[in-house]
This record gives C-alpha cells, structure tokens and sequence, in this order.
C-alpha cells in the first residue's frame, strides 16, 4: 500500500511551500514504517536535513529512501552559518539538552523560522517552550495531511499510524486513529 502520488499543479505551489527541516528521528519512524515515500510526495513541503541529523539515518530502510531523495533534489542537506553568532548560540544552548542532530535541527527551525519535522518529545517540548511559530511536523501530523490532501484514505494512514514504532506513545495519550487528530481543532 503506497501512497497516491501528489497532485500535480501549475507550479505555483512551489512558492506557497514551507520548508521543513527534518530530524531523524522522524525519518527513522517513517523508514521502520516503510512509509517515507509518503514525506517525500508531500509537495507543499520544501525538506531540508541538517548533516548531523543525516549522520544519525543509517538503517537500510531509512537510508537508502533518504539519499535517494537527496540524489533526486527532493531533500537538501542544510548547515548551520558558521559566521552567524545567533546561529551558532543557539546550537550551544540547545546541545545542552538534546543530542547533535535534533540540537542541529531545532537550532536550525529555530532560527531560520522552518517548520521542524521530528518526533523526539523532549525536542518538541523545547520548541514548544520557545514558542516557535511553525511548530513541529510528527509523523501522525504527516498523516492527517495526506488524508486531508487526499493522498491517503483513513484506512490507509490509520494502518500506517499503527505500524509506527512512536504510536504506543500517541495511544497512551489516547490517540488511537488519525480520525482523532482530523477532528482536533
């Protein structure tokens, strides 16, 4: 079960696209799940990985999908500004309390004002507490768009959901199908 290929438009979506900088953790759970086809077709998404996060992908499931999507232009590898202060400081601060790749990331969301793909809840919490605008894009957030989009049937992401190895987490928090998450304001 793929998913349907994203719909083709006139290239306008290109500038109504937000970038999205990726960890692995996100891309791990995706790869577990067999199920990164489905990052990698959502077209309203410029996607972006930071090399330290791209050093901790090394699972054959992952990693292949992933530099296949960087052979194709479809995924960029992104650095912090090594004369940016502000980056840099960031990156500092954020080592502190998280490992490389998602300091990496989060520093990089941060800053540059990017959506942050990730599934690591002490990750989360911390852009949360930082009140980034964009937030975080989860796995089960990438769901409820392709159903939205139509890119998958409830069904479909509903079995997707269940396979991923972070859905224990959203099932004791209550979260035991996407349709719960399409309902939510």
């Amino acid at each position: 079960m793929s998913p349907r290929p994203a719909p083709r438009g006139t290239g306008r979506e290109r500038a109504a696209r937000t970038t999205c900088v990726l960890d692995a953790s996100l891309l791990l759970a995706l790869g577990k799940a067999g199920a990164l086809d489905l990052l990698f077709g959502a077209v309203e998404l410029d996607l972006v990985i930071a090399r330290s996060a791209l050093d901790e992908v090394r699972s054959p499931e992952t990693r292949g999908p992933v530099d296949r999507a960087i052979a194709a232009g479809r995924l960029r590898v992104v650095a912090l500004t090594s004369d940016d202060r502000a980056e840099l400081g960031l990156l500092a601060d954020l080592s502190e309390s998280l490992d490389a790749g998602e300091a990496e990331c989060v520093a990089l969301g941060l800053a540059r004002g990017w959506l942050i793909g990730l599934e690591d809840r002490a990750a989360q919490r911390v852009v949360r507490l930082r009140g980034h605008n964009l937030g975080c894009l989860t796995c089960a957030d990438l769901l409820v768009r392709a159903v939205g989009a139509g890119r998958l049937r409830l069904d479909e992401a509903d079995g997707i959901f269940r396979s991923l190895d972070v859905y224990p987490g959203d099932r004791r928090r209550g979260i035991d199908s996407i349709a719960k998450l399409l309902r939510s304001p």
